[in-house]
């Protein structure tokens, strides 16, 4: 029998996860947005293919299903529940006799398997969630069907590219049935993908991609996805190299294509570092998740930094504050959001940064819902020698072993408490930013950062922690930008928000397409890099991302610049047309317009 690795440890099941806080509003908005409602009149999730309809046949209900179901349970979401039990019912109805699971209307030969990958994924979740003897079987059979198939017919296109996200559903049938043919179906699909390390060695491109030059292998959101792919290949293999080229992916990525908010410049092939590049909100969420699977492979908390950068940065700028639009391309550098044909994307169309249902295309309409749902379930895990805290925003978990309570609002305030009520003696593993000046937990000082590790009782711990950050300017591309601890700061440009294709069919409210318009000047450059702090009473419960309230400000002195508007993004000069004046700050993902990376007076290149 083949020895398979397992993870270095698991996450709680979402049923035992209370969200408290903020994060709490974060996700009730999320269901009573885009995510809750997609079901009621998008076409492509209510007439789907895969429950019987005629519309989409492949990713977009599979993908919405891989954050709708954790959304629902973490919040026990009693008609989300229903809607869910709804969805997977019909795919499993409709299962072939072979175990071919796509929807019948799909023709075999040209059908790619992507769509199948994503399917048991959503699949597996609500089975593993509901201990669902009967989805467990029918993935089984599918994956059996799968295995048949791709003798016949071998990967090709998107499948060819994201091979590895099926291993995540056939480790775990694995682990339940036992049988070595699973094992053989995740070397045959290793064998069949595309060979990322050799491309990165060989070919990987360290500048923007060429315009117009689309390719799968300079895809954005296939490289986010791929990062893993070594890491859980490892798994198999129990070779320590597979990790080492997944990692060096992840340097090659971040050293040639990342921005400051932790994620990827890809619209929508690899664009470079520079700020006013979009980055793709599919490309945000898959790599949020692959972060979160390669820590829980490896147990190193160096992924867990970049996590949270995307996640109180990238994702939530994204996504508009009532979650009833999102953008295709998110940027660093934003001063205004609108249609535009005279672009600087790599490939993507005129409405790419505009807020709407399916700003250029709808794969991120049905794929953003997952960001936050599983964040929250990767914020804490477990194994026979301890928990993890990877990021110390509000919940409350109930286990069999364990009560745990975490408070406060981080990342937001840096005064956390974490109260474990404990049937037996562990560990406690506190991941800390890597930035942070100093930590202090029950009153004593550490100087590290990572995963601290502390003693857990049986009985009641509690363990009252602060965390010092202070603000500092990141060199970054070519200007700076303000930090503090993963919170990233932009210059604040007031905004007016301006509803578009109104005639369109489904651009109605609140679900339409919106520009934002700058109603305040943007051509700034930094005159030095230091600031004054302006502190804010804020209701600690309530999402800043939702409310737009945010507990601090940095005023920064800028000088005013010439500039040049060019289409969708804007040519500073290293002209000064100002005296010095401070400017404020704000956390990136409040304001929808901002600029997160400036030059310093004197430096500009343009």
């Amino acid at each position: 029998m083949a020895k398979l690795k397992n993870f270095k440890y698991e996450y709680f099941n979402p049923i035992l996860i209370k969200p408290c806080g903020w994060i709490k509003d974060q996700l009730t908005t999320q269901l009573n947005g885009l995510s809750g409602h997609l079901k009621d009149f998008w076409k492509d999730i209510s007439e789907s293919a895969w429950i019987g309809g005629n519309y989409d046949s492949w990713e977009r209900v599979p993908y919405w299903l891989d954050g709708y179901i954790p959304l629902v349970y973490l919040l026990n979401d009693k008609e989300g529940i229903k809607t869910v039990k709804f969805y997977i019912k019909n795919i499993v109805k409709r299962q072939q006799k072979d175990g071919w699971i796509a929807p019948i209307n799909a023709k075999r030969d040209t059908y790619d398997v992507w769509g199948i990958f994503i399917v048991l994924k959503a699949m597996y979740d609500y089975a593993y969630i509901t201990n669902d003897s009967k989805v467990y079987d029918s993935i089984y059979k599918a994956l059996k069907a799968l295995d048949k198939h791709i003798d016949k017919y071998p990967l090709f296109n998107w499948a060819k590219y994201r091979w590895f996200e099926a291993l995540v559903v056939i480790y775990p049938i694995y682990n339940i049935y036992k049988e070595e043919w699973l094992i053989t179906l995740a070397n045959k699909l290793h064998n069949q993908g595309f060979d990322y390390f050799n491309y990165y060695l060989n070919d990987f491109p360290k500048s923007k991609c060429k315009m117009k030059e689309w390719n799968y292998e300079t895809h954005g959101v296939n490289n986010a996805m791929a990062i893993k792919s070594y890491a859980l290949y490892s798994l198999l293999t129990s070779s320590n190299e597979d990790i080492k080229k997944s990692n060096y992916m992840l340097d090659m990525l971040n050293k040639y294509h990342g921005n400051i908010m932790g994620t990827i410049n890809a619209d929508e092939c690899l664009a470079g570092r520079d700020p006013r590049q979009g980055s793709e909100l599919c490309l945000i969420v898959e790599l949020m998740y692959s972060l979160e699977i390669m820590s829980q492979i490896t147990k190193d908390s160096k992924y867990l930094d970049q996590l949270e950068r995307l996640a109180f940065n990238a994702l939530p700028n994204a996504i508009s504050s009532d979650m009833w639009s999102h953008q295709y391309d998110t940027q660093v550098n934003a001063p205004f959001i609108k249609k535009s044909d005279e672009l600087l994307w790599t490939n993507n169309g005129s409405e790419s940064n505009i807020y709407g249902l399916e700003p250029h295309y709808g794969c991120c309409t049905s794929n953003f819902h997952q960001g936050w749902p599983k964040f929250v379930i990767s914020s804490v895990g477990y194994n026979k020698k301890g928990i993890f805290i990877n990021s110390l925003i509000p919940l409350k978990i109930k286990s069999e072993n364990y009560n745990i309570s975490i408070s406060g609002c981080y990342p937001f305030f840096n005064d956390v408490n974490i109260k474990i009520n404990s049937k037996l003696n562990t560990k406690l593993y506190i991941h800390i930013p890597h930035n942070a000046k100093e930590v202090t937990i029950n009153n004593k000082v550490f100087n590290k950062t990572g995963y601290i590790i502390l003693d857990v009782k049986e009985g009641v711990n509690k363990y009252k922690i602060n965390i010092k950050t202070k603000g500092e300017f990141i060199t970054n591309y070519d200007g700076y930008s303000l930090v503090e601890g993963n919170l990233v700061y932009g210059l604040k440009i007031d905004e007016e928000i301006v509803q578009i294709n109104k005639d369109q069919p489904n651009k109605e409210l609140p679900h339409g397409d919106f520009e934002y318009h700058n109603k305040s000047k943007f051509n700034y450059c930094l005159n030095s890099l230091s600031y004054r702090t302006v502190e804010h009473k804020v209701n600690k419960n309530i999402s800043p991302f939702v409310s737009k309230i945010y507990p601090k400000s940095y005023y920064v002195p800028c000088n005013e610049v010439k500039y040049e508007i060019k289409g969708n993004y804007v040519n500073l000069s290293k002209d000064i047309i100002s005296k010095c004046i401070d400017k404020e700050f704000i956390p990136i993902a409040i304001n929808k317009l901002h600029l997160g990376t400036l030059t310093l007076k004197g430096e500009h290149n343009e």
